[in-house]
């Protein structure tokens, strides 16, 4: 198995974990949220990222209930919190994520720890986003399908990706099956840029 050192930071160990099964597995997850490793995220350009999400809640102009895949400890739920928000479910692979984000102790908010493929909600979403997420799915046009059909009608599907060779591999799969809609484009120091994009299936 190859280490990845802890002072390795988002795109890199995204890029890696995606490549190499070995260090994106369940038991690397949980030591490196007990480790705090990922507490920085919510400042500097992951802020400037979720200011766009948040964005695309304020104009749907309605209440809404939010799905986020791979919500980590809870750092996208803080930025959006004072959103029109009627609840919110964060889901993440780390039960100690989603520990963490459960102590926030924010009002209408739950958390499951499960992999995307296999969580199943029992109801519907009027927003899922999936945050820096995408990498880590075997098959991710087949699970973004599945969970497009877990939207309410008129719902909104977000997909954030760092920008790199991997993920322009991984957006031109899903085109093959979505529409974009709006894409984002947000820069950060060092090169580094994200894209959020809402999808749609295409026409039949």
């Amino acid at each position: 198995m190859i280490v990845v050192p802890k002072s390795v930071r988002l795109p890199f160990l995204t890029t890696l974990a995606a490549m190499l099964p070995g260090v994106s597995n369940k038991a690397a997850w949980e030591r490196e949220y007990a480790e705090g490793a990922w507490s920085r995220l919510g400042a500097g350009s992951d802020a400037d990222r979720y200011a766009i999400i948040l964005g695309h809640l304020i104009r749907r102009g309605t209440p809404c209930s939010l799905l986020d895949v791979g919500c980590g400890s809870g750092h996208l739920l803080e930025f959006v919190s004072h959103a029109n928000l009627t609840d919110y479910v964060g889901l993440d692979i780390s039960e100690e994520a989603t520990k963490l984000a459960a102590a926030r102790g924010f009002a209408n908010a739950s958390f499951h720890a499960s992999t995307a493929e296999a969580y199943t909600p029992d109801r519907k979403f009027d927003v899922i986003v999936f945050n820096e997420v995408v990498f880590y799915l075997k098959d991710p046009r087949a699970v973004l399908t599945r969970y497009q059909s877990l939207l309410e009608p008129g719902g909104l599907l977000l997909v954030s990706m760092v920008e790199c060779p991997l993920a322009r591999l991984l957006w031109h799969k899903l085109s093959r099956a979505f529409v974009t809609t709006q894409r984002t484009q947000v820069g950060a120091g060092g090169g580094l840029s994200w894209s959020i994009r809402a999808l749609e299936p295409k026409p039949a």
